[in-house]
């Protein structure tokens, strides 16, 4: 099911119990989301990368990239399935480039603000469906609050009154 449909909204990205049962296919159902803000997310990018210092696109690429990469060919040396959080060592890279392009000077001002609310937009919207649930999907709050209520006084620790 399409995460979005059927009130299943909790993220942009498969979490790891998906990741784990279904691996790259998992993924599937995402990309709508994902190709629709692709081509800002390019955009970004590539303005980015053009607004910074050829050292300074070095120290951004080259982390990157070995962050980008490395789950990667850790699967092909070891044999594990990629999860999302393998990749979370990029993304001060990728937020840094991403800012760097929606800020863009010049004949490109109005594309890049276009191409920064672009990302803006799809970063509230997963962030904001992430943290919807209580407990962030992991922890029954209201069940565990009923139970605590039934089997534990009030004037006990660990009670929830």
């Amino acid at each position: 099911m399409f995460p979005c449909w059927g009130g299943e909204c909790r993220s942009f990205l498969p979490d790891t119990f998906e990741s784990h049962t279904e691996g790259g296919r998992a993924a599937l159902r995402y990309l709508p989301i994902t190709l629709a803000a692709a081509p800002a997310l390019a955009l970004c990018t590539v303005l980015g990368l053009r607004m910074v210092h050829s050292r300074s696109r070095l120290v951004l690429l080259l982390p990157l990239s070995a962050a980008l990469l490395g789950p990667f060919a850790a699967r092909l040396v070891v044999g594990v399935s990629l999860n999302p959080r393998y990749f979370q060592s990029a993304v001060p890279a990728v937020l840094v480039s991403l800012a760097v392009g929606a800020s863009a000077e010049g004949a490109c001002q109005l594309l890049a603000r276009a191409a920064g609310v672009g990302v803006g937009v799809p970063f509230v919207a997963a962030t904001a469906m992430h943290f919807a649930p209580p407990g962030h999907g992991r922890e029954e709050v209201v069940g565990a609050g009923a139970w605590l209520d039934a089997h534990v006084p009030r004037d006990r620790p660990g009670g929830s009154g």
